[in-house]
């Protein structure tokens, strides 16, 4: 299987984890050109790679060659695209850029910068800002959380704001620290779930058009700052500044806890029973939801922004040899399966799998082994003890004895002085 990296200097890694080793390099190493999120991008069944940078948005093709770029303004935070090939960019300072890109022409359109009054409630306040956005599944509202401001709901297809939450009360207030929210999602067409700084996350009704919140979970597992939060597979993954990832059942009920990271995660990606993660300690990791341990780690040298699965596209031949299925990309080339450049619902991670196993028995072997070593010191104690004891066992015999004896003289002593006073008197 391989996995496409971004880091902060600027460098796509192409990452092959069946070898532990990196295939291939694109990029520049420069502020400029920092890797802040990869996409995909699909046109006539086949992908695309789209790479947010800090003042470009650059095409790939799946062997990371540049297809076309267009500059953009500084510090981004996220970007979404759609089937229609409509890309929605949105900065930190409260704005939002509409690209279109061509498909016949291979080029991306000029961008539309959508300013309406409707669409940015917060033009004149100067300390609140966009902390995160998410997009439903239909791909038509937007949410998205700020600094200092409730959340809010954009129509991306009226291109006005649709939903917005009130101040719950005390929140200016408590601590005196402003409302700050880090981090939300679409939990279905009805609802969405938003991570406050008090270790909560607030659900609220799109459906009824409540501001208020519906209803609250509280996250005291977490004993700092929630700052990601994905949905996979009908549970919550929560991940905080320490890098602990924390899953929640779909009632918000706590599961477990996976450790291991260590700073703050970047970017999260699913793959069945695997999680991957990277960080800012410059390490790519596969966690594995029932393991504790990790299975794989692997240190990129740069510290990790963005994450995404290579998809080449690749169609299944009935053709066997030894047991392995030959795979065919469209233009014609062929590769193994074990090279895994497929689609997400076909990806299969055998050595993970046999690494998971290999974990399972050296932990049954540990576990005997120390059993063992337990069992021989308990021996060698118990010899150890018996001969310790010994010479005490004898001290006390003889010290009971030695009163025994000290008694009895006592006692014949005075039964002589007794005969000797009173020599008739009959003695027991």
């Amino acid at each position: 299987m391989q996995i496409i990296t971004g880091d902060e200097t600027g460098l796509l890694k192409l990452i092959d984890l069946e070898k532990k080793e990196v295939v291939r390099k694109f990029g520049e190493q420069g502020k400029e050109f920092k890797i802040i999120q990869i996409l995909n991008l699909k046109i006539s069944d086949i992908s695309f790679f789209l790479v947010l940078r800090e003042e470009s948005l650059v095409l790939l093709d799946n062997e990371l060659n540049e297809i076309t770029q267009i500059s953009i303004d500084a510090s981004p935070l996220k970007a979404f695209c759609d089937s229609n090939h409509d890309i929605y960019i949105i900065y930190t300072n409260r704005k939002i850029n509409h690209v279109k890109y061509d498909q016949e022409q291979n080029i991306f359109l000029q961008q539309v910068n959508i300013n309406s009054n409707d669409f940015l409630p917060l033009t004149n306040c100067k300390d609140k800002y966009v902390t995160s956005a998410a997009i439903s599944d239909d791909q038509a509202l937007l949410l998205v959380t700020y600094f200092g401001a409730p959340p809010s709901i954009f129509n991306l297809k009226l291109k006005k704001l649709q939903w917005q939450s009130r101040n719950v009360k005390n929140d200016e207030l408590d601590l005196q620290v402003k409302m700050h929210d880090y981090d939300g999602l679409f939990l279905d067409d009805y609802s969405v779930g938003v991570i406050t700084t008090h270790l909560t996350l607030r659900i609220y009704s799109i459906l009824e058009q409540r501001s208020q919140p519906v209803a609250e979970h509280s996250l005291k597992h977490s004993k700092t700052k929630i700052k990601l939060i994905r949905a996979y597979n009908e549970k919550y993954y929560m991940i905080n500044e320490r890098g602990e990832i924390l899953i929640y059942k779909k009632d918000f009920k706590f599961e477990r806890m996976i450790k291991g990271t260590f700073g703050a995660v970047r970017d999260v990606a699913f793959n069945k029973e695997y999680i991957y993660t990277v960080s800012i300690d410059r390490f790519l990791r596969v966690y594995h939801n029932e393991n504790v341990r990790i299975p794989l780690s692997i240190n990129l040298s740069q510290r990790l922004q963005a994450i995404n699965f290579y998809c080449a596209e690749y169609k299944d031949i009935e053709i066997e040899k030894k047991q392995e299925k030959i795979w065919t990309i469209q233009n014609g080339k062929e590769a193994k399966a074990r090279f895994a450049g497929m689609r997400r619902h076909t990806i299969k991670l055998p050595y993970l799998d046999k690494m998971f196993q290999n974990h399972k028995l050296n932990k049954q072997k540990k576990e005997q082994q120390k059993l063992k070593q337990e069992e021989e010191q308990m021996e060698i104690k118990q010899e150890y003890d018996e001969e310790d004891q010994q010479p005490k066992f004898r001290s006390i015999e003889n010290k009971k004895i030695s009163k025994q004896q000290q008694k009895k003289k006592i006692l014949g002593l005075k039964k002589q002085k007794l005969l000797d006073n009173k020599p008739n008197r009959k003695m027991k």
